[in-house]
This record gives structure tokens, sequence and C-alpha cells, in this order.
């Protein structure tokens, strides 16, 4: 703090200072230009003119009113969401460049909910859904795994399957081409909601949903592993499939199957697979039930998904993965 009070009184008396003008909570003034701020730790970095260097300040040491320029500085260096994210609303982005949607041949586009509790200044977690069969853009099927309130939902439809569907292309790797697609539209939801949970990124199917998530697990491991770390399997994934511990390490699965679902062997295999990569695994029998995601067990995945993951995702000091 001795070292602070030195710099300010010679600053303040430096000539030709250019900046804007900071004061301590002593009154005393420092021209400079702020470069950084961290509001976690309180640190502020200064750009101070007379010294033609950086200076690290604590925020603490200024006054109210020069405190409230950083804070102001800070939120409006943030990147800003789009006008239509706003609590409880929905948007339909469109992707006419990427093709057709598989299942009405119309142009690609994704059904984006936003939950009823977010903010711009907290960190929100994200959910997207891949439908079963054709597939589906409806954000309703999103929301009745994730709920409304907490989750920003996307509901993702696949392009034109072209004569080889889901299981063609987790045999022949051409899920690469579908995860293109998919990407770019999770790209211009980050660009849409900036604030994001890094911590807390799932991605949930049903059928062929399922069979997708784990064809990327297999076919863009590194970079699917990059984007998500909660992945919900219902009623199907993959029928054998390695992945490496160091990409899925600690990530949280749900794998759940139908008691006489022709997939149930697959939805244990799915599970398998996530604890041999070191996943924190939950399986689920859906009992007396065939090949169906059914309401009950969504409601399951509800309290797991606010109960279990978000509470232990967060409580990790640092994720790297994204």
């Amino acid at each position: 703090m001795k070292f602070l009070a030195i710099l300010l009184a010679l600053t303040a008396t430096a000539v030709g200072i250019r900046g804007e003008t900071f004061t301590n909570s002593q009154g005393v003034a420092i021209e400079g230009e702020i470069k950084q701020a961290d509001l976690d730790s309180g640190i502020v970095t200064l750009f101070v003119t007379a010294h033609g260097k950086d200076f690290e300040i604590p925020l603490s040491s200024l006054a109210a009113d020069s405190q409230e320029k950083v804070k102001k500085w800070y939120e409006d260096s943030l990147p800003k969401a789009a006008e239509w994210v706003q609590p409880g609303a929905s948007h339909n982005l469109v992707f006419a460049e990427l093709g057709n949607c598989n299942h009405d041949e119309s142009p690609l586009n994704c059904n984006v909910y936003i939950p009823t509790n977010y903010s711009v200044d907290k960190p929100a977690p994200l959910l997207v859904w891949l439908g079963g069969g054709k597939g589906s853009n409806s954000y309703q099927q999103a929301t009745s795994v994730a709920g409304q309130d907490e989750f920003v939902c996307v509901s993702m439809p696949y392009p034109s399957f072209e004569g080889r569907d889901i299981f063609d292309r987790q045999r022949d790797g051409g899920l690469v081409e579908f995860w293109e697609v998919h990407k770019a539209m999770l790209e211009a939801v980050e660009a849409a909601i900036p604030n994001l949970d890094p911590k807390v990124r799932a991605i949930a199917g049903f059928s062929n949903g399922a069979h997708s998530i784990g064809g990327y697990c297999s076919q863009v491991e590194e970079e699917f592993a990059g984007k998500f770390n909660v992945f919900i399997f219902g009623d199907g994934g993959v029928h054998e499939a390695s992945w490496a511990a160091k990409n899925f390490r600690d990530a949280h699965a749900y794998s759940c199957w139908g008691e006489i679902s022709e997939n149930a062997d697959m939805g244990q295999a799915t599970a398998n697979a996530c604890e041999d990569a070191r996943m924190k695994v939950t399986r689920s029998e859906m009992p007396e039930t065939g090949h169906k995601f059914t309401p009950e067990e969504k409601e399951k995945v509800k309290l797991w998904l606010v109960e279990t993951v978000i509470p232990e995702r967060r409580a990790v000091e640092s994720d790297d993965a994204l």
C-alpha cells in the first residue's frame, strides 16, 4: 500500500498526463487507462501514461466513484447477448447455407429456449437435444429433460441422411459431416449467449440422438469432449466403444434403457464405455418399458441435472474442457 501511495503522489504531480482520472480512498488522483479488471480477485491493471507502463492496483484502494468507473468498464467490455435473449423467450436460428433438415426438407434451423432464471450476470448451463428418428428442432423436447428454469435449451435437427442413416454413419465415420453442422449451430448459440457456463455443458438424445452422441464421442472425440462435459443417452448409444479418459475423465453421464427394449444391451454397453473413460456414470433401467424415453425417466433426469450435475460440476475449481 505504501508503494501505491508513492505511485499516486508521483503521478498526480507529473506534467502532461493524459487519461481518465482515478482517486484513491485518501483522495489522491492518478490518471491512466484501464487495461484489465479482474473483479473476482479485486485487481485493476492501469496503464499510467506518466510512467509509460502498467500497474496492478487493488480495487479496494480506490474511492467509491473510481471503483464504479472500473465496474462499468468491466461490464462494457463483456460480450453482449443478442436482443432476443430474454428469460422465458424462445428463438429460431436458421442456417440455410448448411442444407436442409432431414425430417421435413426445410432449411436447417434450430430452436433455442432461454430459461426463466436466466440473467446476463451469471453463468447459464446449456443442454443440447438431439431427437430420435429423423430428428427434430422442437425445443420442448429439450425442456422435457432439462426443465424450463435453469438450462438454456437448444434442439438441433439432423441434415439430410442422403441414404445413410445414423447406424451407417456410426460404422463408416460419416457422423463427422453431421458434427460440422451441429458445431456451426452451437457456435452461433455461443455467440448469441456469451455467458454460457463452461462447467455445465450437456448434450442429450433419444434413440438416434443417443446413437449420434455415442458416434461423436468416437469420431470427433477431442473436439466433442471440448464442447460438452455432460452426456445423456436415452435408450441408445453404442454397442461397443473406447473413449479416452484424458478427454472424458470426470464428465457426467446418464444412460437409461427400457427393460424390454431392443436397445437395452446398447444402453448398458454405453454406460460401460463411459465408466471405462472415467466418467461419473448413472445407470437407469426403465421397468417394463420398450423403446421409449418415458416422462417418468425424464423427471429423474431433471432432478439429476439440478441436484447432482450442476452443484458437482460447479464445485470444480477449474475446468479445462473448453
